[in-house]
């Protein structure tokens, strides 16, 4: 029936049997039963046929009436549709932290592709602040807040750094046993922009309590978090980092966590994309991060 009405619409918007006989190019008669047919399964008459034209009775131009947009309507959900399923073909230009997507990101990216055959992936794997919209990504996780205001920036969740050391340490150094004792020790420091970073606020994790305090003896810096364990192996630094990063080396006793009570700093990852419209791609993938960083959380 659906095709009768839209039809008829045309016929109306015609005027004439042979002009829309002429537009469809099918016959005249053909046109005429299918009308008819419509009559039929609406049970009244919808147009007075003359010579030349046809004139609409009341139920034909309420019939008119609530139609005539649909054929444009469906014209524009299809054009609608459409377009967005080439957006959904895309290449995406993405910037995530390298240490934190090892656990986090990294493991489900398989199972994203997979879920999204049109979506390409073009990932750099980066340290520090990430600003999409002048280094040219589409969407990206950044572990500082972008300078530029011309970002979508979203917080996803703060990663506690806190302090572990060799076994091998303490064979030639004393027991850790107060904040205090800790820097006098030598601790291997964080680069963030290329900038040692030198203060911390400590925070307590039982009593919600800060202290403000500074890094002294550093005598190496580094810019990722990777390789810090393996350097604190060796026993004669500490490391700054958190435990699922370093659950291997926990498990095997090569590291231990000292002072469990304190948090040495944080480490914010916000999720980032250029204030431009947001494509489908973008959608889905930002969606994915989130989600990645929500059953991080739950772990």
């Amino acid at each position: 029936m659906f095709d009768d009405i839209m039809l008829y619409i045309k016929l109306v918007d015609m005027g004439s049997f042979s002009k829309l006989a002429k537009l469809l190019n099918i016959s005249q008669p053909t046109i005429s039963r299918r009308i008819k047919g419509l009559e039929g399964e609406v049970g009244m008459e919808l147009l007075v046929r003359t010579t030349n034209n046809i004139r609409l009775t009341e139920s034909g131009q309420l019939l008119y009436n609530k139609f005539k947009h649909h054929e444009q309507y469906l014209v524009n959900s299809l054009s609608e549709i459409s377009q967005k399923a080439q957006d959904m073909y895309s290449t995406l230009r993405v910037a995530l932290p390298s240490a934190i997507s090892q656990e986090v990101i990294t493991p489900y990216l398989s199972a994203f592709l997979e879920e999204y055959p049109n979506i390409n992936l073009n990932i750099s794997f980066v340290c520090g602040v990430v600003d999409p919209l002048q280094e040219g990504f589409d969407i990206a996780i950044s572990t500082a807040m972008p300078k530029s205001l011309n970002n979508v920036v979203k917080l996803l969740h703060s990663i506690k750094v806190q302090l572990y050391a060799s076994p091998k340490y303490f064979t030639s150094n004393p027991a850790i046993n107060s904040l205090e004792e800790v820097f006098h020790q030598p601790i291997i420091g964080y680069l963030n922009e290329n900038q040692m970073v030198n203060s911390l606020s400590v925070k307590n994790l039982d009593s919600g309590l800060r202290i403000a305090t500074k890094i002294k003896n550093s005598r190496l810096y580094v810019d990722n978090f990777f390789h810090v364990a393996e350097i604190a192996k060796a026993g004669t630094m500490l490391a700054a980092g958190w435990d699922s990063l370093f659950k291997n080396y926990l498990e095997t006793g090569e590291l231990v966590k000292i002072l469990p009570t304190y948090c040495f700093s944080e480490i914010d990852c916000y999720l980032v994309r250029p204030s431009n419209e947001c494509t489908p791609a973008q959608l889905a993938f930002g969606n994915f991060l989130v989600k990645c960083f929500v059953e991080y959380q739950v772990k």
